[in-house]
C-alpha cells in the first residue's frame, strides 16, 4: 500500500462521509421536487463507498478497488437506463470520475503486481494525489450540481464538432 495504515483509514473514512452528507443534503433539496436524480446518484456513491469503513487496508488490494469502482459504475449505468428522465451534471462528473479512479488503481496493480518493486517512486504520489482529487471532486458535484471543471461543456464540444 502507498499509504500508511492510519491515513488510508481516515481518508476512506472522509470520502465515505462525504458522500453521506452528499446524500443528505441532496435528499433534504429534493422535497417537493420531481426530479431526483441527484439524491440517487448520492445514494448510490454512499452505499458503494461506505465499504471502505469496513475495509482491511492491510490485506486490500487494488484489484478490490477496481471492483467496487466498477459495481458503482455499473449501478449507476442501471439507474441511468431505468430512473433518469434527465442527465444531471454530477452523472457525467461521477461516471468520469469512476472511470479514472478505476485506471489508476489498475496501473497501480499492475505495478505492484508484475513489477514487484516496493520501493518508493513517483507514480505512487501521482496516484494518491489523483484519486484523492477525483474523490474530492465527486463529492463536490454531489453537492453542487454545477459543471464547476467545464466537463459537460467539453464533452458537448467533444461529441458535436464537425469532423
Amino acid at each position: 500500500m502507498t499509504v500508511s495504515y492510519n491515513y488510508a483509514i481516515y481518508l476512506g473514512a472522509i470520502v465515505q462521509w462525504g458522500f453521506l452528507f452528499a446524500f443528505l443534503h441532496a435528499l433534504a433539496n429534493s422535497i417537493n421536487k420531481p426530479d431526483k436524480e441527484l439524491v440517487y446518484i448520492s445514494l448510490v456513491m454512499c452505499i458503494c463507498y461506505s465499504g471502505s469503513l469496513f475495509t482491511d487496508y492491510g490485506q486490500t488490494t487494488y484489484l478490490d478497488f477496481i471492483l467496487l469502482d466498477a459495481c458503482t459504475l455499473l449501478a449507476l449505468l442501471f439507474l441511468k437506463r431505468f430512473k433518469f428522465k434527465s442527465y444531471p451534471v454530477a452523472y457525467y462528473y461521477v461516471t468520469a470520475g469512476l472511470c479514472i479512479n478505476i485506471i489508476f488503481s489498475f496501473l497501480m496493480h499492475l505495478d505492484m503486481t508484475f513489477s514487484k518493486y516496493y520501493e518508493y517512486w513517483w507514480f505512487w504520489s501521482v496516484f494518491t494525489v489523483v484519486v484523492g482529487s477525483v474523490n474530492i471532486c465527486m463529492i463536490t458535484v454531489c453537492f453542487i450540481n454545477r459543471d464547476f471543471l467545464g466537463l459537460v461543456k467539453f464533452k458537448s464540444w467533444f461529441f458535436n464538432r464537425t469532423l
